[in-house]
């Protein structure tokens, strides 16, 4: 006959640690999602020309629900319109096809477009500015990519896995010290 024997105190112990951890893991999960799309979105900074600033590359939380964690690095459209042409280039110079394709533009040969002077959130030289039916605009010429948004992604893929790993093992040390 086999007998066995056990501390139900160590049990009972090891219990109310799973039980912090199950209460715990999702929190920490999103601590962790949220410290990598902080890092994405320093990255995407870097890489950026221009300003600098947060609102222009921010970040949410978009879904936590039961088993899942999803968020988000993405441009405001609002105050930076124009973030799918530094990333991809415009014109003669562009990476993809043009999708949005004006008599002049198709004219010109993919050099140049108009850009309404309100869509933008700097001033370039007033030579630059066409009026047209009364709105101003300014001539705007073929440019290479400067891609800022790839790279973060791409560069600090693991980083990211590493910092959401980070925060479950804290997690785990300290429920288990």
């Amino acid at each position: 006959m086999i007998s066995v024997e056990w501390n139900k105190d160590n049990l009972k112990s090891f219990e109310k640690k799973m039980e912090a951890i199950i209460k715990k893991l999702p929190e920490a999960t999103k601590m962790g999602v949220n410290d990598s799309l902080k890092n994405t979105q320093e990255k995407a900074l870097q890489n950026k020309r221009g300003n600098k600033d947060e609102k222009y590359i921010p970040i949410e939380i978009l879904d936590f629900d039961k088993g899942k964690v999803v968020g988000r690095v993405y441009t405001d459209k609002d105050l930076f319109s124009y973030a799918p042409f530094l990333e991809f280039g415009t014109g003669t110079k562009a990476e993809l096809p043009h999708i949005g394709k004006t008599k002049t533009f198709i004219a010109s040969g993919y050099r140049y477009w108009f850009l309404p002077v309100e869509k933008v959130d700097r001033q370039f030289s007033p030579e630059r500015i066409v009026v047209i039916d009364g709105q101003q605009f300014y001539l705007m010429f073929a440019t290479k990519p400067f891609p800022f948004m790839r790279p973060a992604s791409f560069s600090s893929r693991q980083e990211n896995a590493d910092l959401v790993n980070e925060r479950i093992g804290k997690l785990l040390m300290e429920v288990l010290k």
